[in-house]
């Protein structure tokens, strides 16, 4: 680097550096390359704005003593409050559909336009082209979420006319935990989307056989007869085994269950999910 160049001239010269290495991983080039087509659409809008639905929909809990309520008690209110949209929506059938919806285009979007064919001839493993889609729906949701759950958690200070310090405790804590339970469980559905994707050619085939295979497997499990209580191995009911761990969410036990053993099945789940897509992606023949 010249020793002439100005300082502000060296933070670009080493910026660009930085994102030139950057480019250079395979799986981050294909993340950035999803997000770039993604985030400046309608699509991206869209669902925005059916995450952020229930928070603009949703009732507020009555509070009683309000003016003397401690900031934990506060808190756990706020927990019980966002606990319930959780597992009825963001990570209930809406957000479902919409992780399934947004991973099935990865690969079969790619299938169908014929795209794919060039990241094949690119030298780079088909699990970089896998972790890379993924990587690019964990950034989406994230630029999604972290907005929507910063909204209802202000709504929900300013509506009960509280102040610094209940948001300060809300947001060290229970804002995170809440964020990273509904990344837990997109992260998991967009896995099986990305699973059924690449083995078919269509994604809106591949979103509606995604949907039905998860609506179908735990209506199942159902009607198997030796089991007493099949609610229990239902997804949002794991979901809130590991969300009761972490929030409040009532003066009973809700969940029922190893918090541990539901998070270990997601990620082995996950993970499985993805090696079978990258098999499937190895074997499969492009036109």
């Amino acid at each position: 680097m010249a020793k002439n160049l100005s300082f502000k001239d060296r933070l670009i010269h080493i910026s660009n550096l930085i994102l030139e290495k950057i480019y250079q991983n395979k799986i981050i080039a294909i993340a950035a390359m999803e997000l770039s087509v993604l985030i400046p659409t309608k699509k991206f809008l869209a669902i925005f704005l059916v995450m952020l639905f229930p928070v603009i929909v949703a009732s507020y809990p009555s509070i009683n003593n309000l003016n003397k309520i401690p900031i934990t008690e506060f808190v756990r209110y706020f927990e019980k409050d966002i606990g319930n949209i959780i597992l009825s929506y963001w990570v209930g059938l809406p957000g479902q559909i919409i992780a399934i919806m947004i991973a099935s285009e990865f690969i079969a979007g790619e299938l169908d336009k014929e795209t794919l064919k060039l990241l094949f001839t690119k030298p780079m493993r088909k699990i970089d082209i896998i972790l890379g889609k993924l990587i690019a729906f964990i950034i989406l949701m994230l630029t999604v979420m972290i907005p929507v759950l910063l909204i209802r958690t202000s709504a929900f200070i300013l509506i009960f006319n509280k102040g610094y310090d209940e948001l300060i405790a809300i947001l060290s804590s229970s804002f995170w935990w809440g964020l990273g339970i509904i990344m837990l469980g997109l992260i998991f559905i967009s896995s099986l989307g990305i699973l059924i994707s690449s083995l078919m050619k269509k994604p809106l085939y591949a979103a509606l056989a995604a949907i039905i295979f998860l609506v179908g497997i735990q209506l199942f499990i159902g009607l198997i007869p030796f089991i007493s209580d099949p609610t229990r191995y239902t997804f949002t009911y794991q979901m809130g085994v590991i969300l009761e761990e972490v929030y409040y969410l009532s003066d009973s036990n809700l969940y029922r269950g190893d918090p541990l053993l539901s998070l270990t099945f997601f990620v082995t789940a996950t993970i499985i999910d993805l090696i079978i897509a990258e098999i499937a992606l190895i074997r499969k023949e492009v036109p």
